[in-house]
């Protein structure tokens, strides 16, 4: 994922998630589904039976990559996209992207975002289930579903930011 979607994926996810503790509901699951955009696929069809593939050996940043793999530099110059596709804009036209359905950056990729699964509010049984797990079974409250919505809140974001939405 490219930075910028990883903000937006990331931002969605925070303000679904500040809703839910503030509604103190817990023990929910995020769906986030990546699809390739197949307007980009279709281009990419027209663009190969349309134009000769031309690398140019004359390209100096090409030149430079080629002598030194590994330099990074050479590498965002090649890749580097501050812009948002022709794809990007077209998709937002025609009013595509939406809270749960955004295209990425390029223009390659769309992704399907949404917070799912049984939403537990966290009331007197979930609170006695947290004091059992902690106090007589002797769990650590982190590792254990029954948490308060604030710690359910921060350990899924962190979850998301560390294993899920990374690059």
């Amino acid at each position: 994922m490219q930075r910028k979607d990883i903000k937006w994926v990331m931002n969605q996810v925070a303000h679904d998630i500040k809703f839910l503790a503030a509604h103190n509901l817990m023990d929910y699951s995020l769906l986030l589904i990546v699809e390739t955009n197949p307007k980009w696929l279709e281009k990419m069809a027209r663009k190969q039976t349309t134009k000769k593939v031309k690398q140019s050996l004359d390209n100096p940043i090409v030149e430079e990559l080629m002598k030194n793999p590994d330099d990074i530099k050479s590498i965002r110059k090649i890749t580097q996209d501050n812009e948002p596709s022709k794809l990007t804009l077209e998709f937002e036209a025609q009013g595509l992207n939406n809270r749960h359905k955004y295209i990425s950056q390029n223009g390659k990729y769309i992704y399907h975002i949404a917070i799912i699964d049984y939403l537990q509010a966290y009331d007197l049984e979930k609170k006695s289930e947290n004091f059992i797990k902690v106090w007589l079974y002797n769990r650590e409250e982190y590792k254990i579903s029954a948490v308060n919505p604030d710690m359910y809140m921060r350990r899924f974001f962190k979850f998301m930011r560390d294993q899920v939405v990374i690059n």
